[in-house]
């Protein structure tokens, strides 16, 4: 029987996602420069987002891309970002309001306005 690990559901305004932190990526245009979807299912910007990222999702104005990546060495997840920026893709290599261990698989809601993902509890949150 495997230990099962309580995990918090989180949501936080993606107004609070701000790029602090952020770096210049050489992409314009929708889906961070890639091709639209098609019918034939293909990897989505291996280049950018390399081996270890899954869970990718879109705002629904195509100007946010939020994913996550595992540390091959820790095993540890952690959400990263892409905001579009004056017409330019800035990577955020650390969502700062995702500070929880485990922060993985974001869901963006219809409106746009709320950013979910599932983390760990935070070991100086816990309940006594």
């Amino acid at each position: 029987m495997g230990v099962c690990r309580s995990r918090w559901i989180l949501f936080l305004s993606l107004a609070a996602a701000a790029t602090a932190g952020a770096s210049a990526l050489a992409a314009t245009g929708n889906y961070l420069g890639q091709e639209p979807p098609g019918i034939v299912p293909t990897r989505f910007a291996a280049s950018l987002l390399g081996e270890n990222a899954f869970s990718g999702t879109f705002s629904p104005d195509l100007a946010e891309f939020w994913f996550t990546r595992q540390d091959p060495a820790t095993k540890t997840d952690h959400l990263e970002g892409y905001v579009l920026v004056g017409g330019e893709w800035q990577h955020v290599s650390s969502a700062s309001f995702a500070a929880v261990p485990d922060a993985m698989e974001p869901h963006i809601a219809p409106r746009g306005d709320r950013l979910f993902f599932t983390g760990a509890p935070r070991p100086d949150r816990r309940p006594t």
